[in-house]
């Protein structure tokens, strides 16, 4: 889980899967809304911001972005081991 709000699974391939968003964050939104449509506003603009906070932390936790540099080297070991010649 991500803060105790969100679950989920981060595959092997670091796929995001079986997003789940736990009881507290539901809760904020029970009772606010008028209708279905403002009910699935709100519960769209919370899951969003939910996500727009887990993404940059599943991110960092995995070491971060790469450096413009790191994935120019990548890029050459791979066209080097494609063409038959060493990667390094």
């Amino acid at each position: 889980t991500f803060d105790d709000r969100v679950s989920f699974v981060l595959t092997d391939k670091l796929e995001i899967k079986r997003i789940d968003f736990l009881d507290v964050v539901r809760d904020q939104i029970d009772g606010q809304a008028e209708d279905e449509e403002a009910l699935f506003n709100a519960e769209f603009a919370l899951m969003t911001g939910e996500l727009g906070q887990l993404l940059p932390a599943v991110v960092e936790a995995l070491g971060g972005e790469l450096k413009q540099e790191a994935t120019t080297e990548i890029h050459s070991a791979v066209t080097k081991s494609a063409a038959g010649d060493p990667p390094f």
